[in-house]
């Protein structure tokens, strides 16, 4: 092995440990099965965030991937709208929530 493929898998080797780490922070958390309900967000919404989440997977996973800026700086714009929309959703249930609830 190379110099440089071992610095690509101990990069990708880091970055595994990582999101394992995530993964089970997540699990103990009890949000390992998080999602949003259907007809909760637009279809059209549901459809941006998929496509984030392709290309997020294409540049974590793909060696090489490059994206033009002024796509990139499109997707920020929709995954700031996508954020913005799960936020408000998240406040309006716990608005209506109860203490009772947290039990």
């Amino acid at each position: 092995m190379t110099g440089s493929q071992r610095q690509v898998v101990d990069h990708r080797l880091g970055r595994a440990r990582d999101a394992l780490a995530e993964a089970r922070l997540l699990a103990d958390d009890r949000r390992g099965n998080a999602s949003v309900k259907p007809g909760v967000v637009s279809r059209e919404l549901g459809a941006t965030y998929n496509d984030l989440f392709e290309n997020r997977q294409k540049s974590d996973y793909m060696d090489f991937v490059q994206f033009d800026g002024d796509q990139v700086r499109t997707w920020i714009a929709q995954a700031g709208v996508f954020v913005e929309k799960i936020a408000n959703l998240v406040a309006a249930e716990a608005a209506d929530s109860s203490p009772e609830d947290e039990r």
